[in-house]
């Protein structure tokens, strides 16, 4: 694919994949998370995900040199990721989503992107593109369309009366 098209790629469609198992993860934090605590479900999920990564690694890639596992510099940049970049970032994030709604919190991460690029583009010197720019509008008229538009009213579901109750004849009423 050309770098200047807009057609869609497979890594467009993994995108598209993971930001579906992305909003499955935001509601079962929310609603998990009324129930169970938040540190104990990121610990599971940081668990499962390293195990299944873990797995399709091992079934997918080659085992890289005992050389460059045993490097300072990779375990530090290792370290690095599993505490910072994973662990406690997942856990900020979990803390937050137990304290919003669904909708919401998936706004706010849907922002992700656009903070990578900022860092990008001050960090690394990325040049922003045109393309770009079409995603920051796109994401930021979402946000905007989702939190100010009004909100249609909820209905109240019917209350159901409860029937009354029986009078029982009393002894002393019967002949």
């Amino acid at each position: 694919v050309a770098a200047g098209t807009l057609t869609i790629g497979f890594g467009d469609l993994m995108t598209l994949l993971c930001a579906v198992f992305f909003a499955a993860q935001i509601i079962a934090i929310a609603r998990f998370s009324q129930t169970y605590d938040v540190l104990g479900l990121t610990v599971y999920q940081s668990l499962f995900g390293g195990m299944l990564g873990l797995l399709l690694g091992v079934a997918t890639e080659p085992f890289p040199e005992l050389a460059a596992v045993a490097n300072p510099d990779f375990l530090l940049n290792l370290a690095y990721l599993v505490v910072f970049a994973s662990g406690v970032c997942y856990v900020l994030q979990n803390i937050g989503l137990a304290h919003v709604p669904e909708a919401q919190g998936s706004l706010l991460l849907s922002l992700e992107s656009v903070f990578g690029v900022i860092a990008s583009v001050l960090l690394c010197g990325e040049v922003v593109t045109g393309r770009m720019m079409l995603g920051f509008a796109l994401i930021f008229a979402a946000i905007l369309m989702s939190e100010l538009a009004p909100q249609p009213e909820k209905r109240e579901a019917p209350t159901e009366t409860a029937p009354a109750p029986e009078l029982e004849e009393s002894p002393s009423a019967t002949p």
